[in-house]
This record gives structure tokens, sequence and C-alpha cells, in this order.
């Protein structure tokens, strides 16, 4: 988990996590600062994967050729129609 600089600050979802207490005397935890949390908890449950940020380009750079392909395709097929 990452956080940005503007997380920080009272009531910011930094502060939340390491004011996140269980209620004292249940299984629960205190309502004041789960919110944040719950929602790290729910992403933790997908079982994210980490992913490469050099993977990202390279698929962003596929897509972006086979889009121009597309494009020079339909440009040649508009002209010979008309």
């Amino acid at each position: 988990l990452f956080a940005k600089e503007g997380c920080h600050g009272l009531r910011s979802p930094i502060n939340d996590m390491f004011n996140y207490q269980w209620k004292e005397g249940t299984e629960k935890p205190q309502e004041e600062y789960k919110d944040f949390c719950d929602c790290v908890r729910y992403g933790a449950l997908e079982q994210p994967i980490w992913s490469e940020q050099e993977n990202d380009k390279k698929v962003i750079s596929l897509l972006t050729e086979r889009n121009e392909r597309s494009m020079t395709v339909r440009r040649h097929l508009t002209a010979v129609a008309s």
C-alpha cells in the first residue's frame, strides 16, 4: 500500500490507519477509525498482484501500434470507397 504526500493530517487515511483499534470487550473495530481500514481490507481480499510499470509501458505501446495500424487501414478503405 502506497500513500501520497497529501494523505496526512487529522482524519486522513494515514491518521485513521494509525488510530485503528478494536472496541474493548468486542470483536469489532471502533467505528470512528474503521472506514479507510475497511477499504484496505477489501482491497487485500481481492488478492491484488503487483504489476511492473515496464510491462504496462509495453502493453500501452502495443495497443498504440495496433490502433495506428487499424486507423491506417480504415483511412485507406475509406479513400478506396470514395
